[in-house]
């Protein structure tokens, strides 16, 4: 007997249907409203003389102030700037500003660690970074999370430990700071996806370790790497051109879920009246999290002088690359990636040191058989 699927009832699809546009109208709304407003603080402040205005909720302690002061100053020398190239807003503001006063408290939330306000005016260009904070209502609160504004903070202004580690107190604003208003290709380039590649700097030493290691164990189990390159990438680290033009130019869809909803986000950046981009988890990527550096190795390698023009340029981003560094953008990618991934061996299988250990074993226990049956 075969299992009938419950029929949706046509007035569950509709609700479901209109629950669905009210979210992403509530989502543009949120974003247009945080807009406004923090555009309009960064404007006062800059009618005073200021270039980088920090903005934190009056309940804020001094503690907190100083140290977010602290780590944009940390991050200007490490800049070897002074003054930023455009004006510089950075906000922490409650998760709950901008939502519609009679919608529930996450209606049109896709809420990230940290958004990114942009200009679209070259006349008056800005980059402001917003950092929403939410209170925690479980019991007992955890010691990390009982300041919710402390907490928020720590996570954009983290002042580094050592030597090993760049300041990212800025993330993507870091390169509008050094380097203006980007083109209009490399604005477009920004929206359908390329911001994850310009949120983090490199180490100091070079190290990432978050592609290397064996894919698989002994006996077939899980090596030490953290996930699997996509299909694409393991076709540019074997000499695929066209496949590494795709991995940097051609993003995957990785939809944002909240609850049931699986939403991709960009779908409301190409048409939205908000420049709005949103902050990136460290390995939501399909290089493993080494493609969040990637703008910093390009303008490590050739200098931010030919960076900035290649982000400046009004020409398409593969045509800029090779005009700003004489090479080819697909042929710089593989041999980037080649550094710092290790290739997944494809298809079903295990390592070699896993085949000869396992003849190995058989072999031992064949030989111990043979022998206990001539006793």
């Amino acid at each position: 007997r075969v299992a009938r699927e419950p029929q949706r009832l046509p007035e569950r699809q509709i609700f479901m249907e209109l629950e669905e546009e009210l979210f992403q109208e509530s989502w543009l709304y949120k974003r247009i409203h945080r807009r406004d407003s923090l555009v309009g603080e960064l404007a006062r402040g800059h009618s005073e003389g200021r270039s980088v205005v920090l903005g934190l909720p009056i309940e804020a302690p001094d503690s907190v102030r100083e140290r977010l002061s602290t780590a944009v100053e940390l991050h200007f020398a490490d800049l070897s700037l002074e003054d930023p190239a455009l004006p510089l807003g950075i906000f922490v503001f409650p998760g709950s500003q901008g939502s519609y006063p009679s919608l529930p408290f996450n209606h049109g939330g896709l809420n990230t660690a940290h958004e990114y306000f942009l200009s679209r005016d070259g006349e008056a260009p800005y980059c402001i970074i917003g950092v929403p904070y939410f209170g925690w209502t479980e019991y007992p609160i955890p010691p990390w999370r009982r300041d919710p504004i402390a907490s928020a903070v720590r996570s954009l202004a983290h002042i580094p430990a050592n030597r090993r580690a760049h300041p990212n107190t800025l993330g993507l604003c870091r390169h509008f700071v050094r380097h203006g208003q980007p083109g209009a290709p490399m604005m477009s380039w920004l929206k359908k996806g390329a911001s994850r590649f310009a949120e983090r700097p490199f180490p100091v030493d070079h190290h990432l370790s978050f592609g290397r290691g064996p894919a698989r164990g002994p006996f077939g189990k899980p090596g030490e790497r953290i996930g699997q390159l996509s299909p694409r990438t393991l076709h540019c680290l074997a000499g695929s051109r066209r496949n590494c033009l795709e991995v940097v130019l051609d993003f995957e869809v990785q939809p944002t879920r909240v609850g049931w909803r699986s939403l991709d986000i960009r779908e409301f950046l190409t048409d939205s009246p908000v420049d709005f981009l949103k902050g990136h988890p460290l390995m939501e990527d399909e290089l493993l999290g080494v493609g969040s550096y990637l703008f910093f190795a390009i303008e490590e390698e050739f200098g931010p002088e030919r960076f900035g023009e290649f982000w400046r340029s009004g020409l398409d981003p593969t045509e800029a690359f090779e005009a700003a560094f004489g090479e080819p953008l697909d042929l710089w990618v593989m041999r980037w990636l080649r550094t710092y991934l290790d290739p997944s061996p494809r298809g079903p299988g295990v390592p070699l040191q896993s085949t000869l250990f396992t003849i190995l074993t058989l072999g031992i226990m064949a030989g111990g058989a043979v022998r206990m049956g001539r006793r």
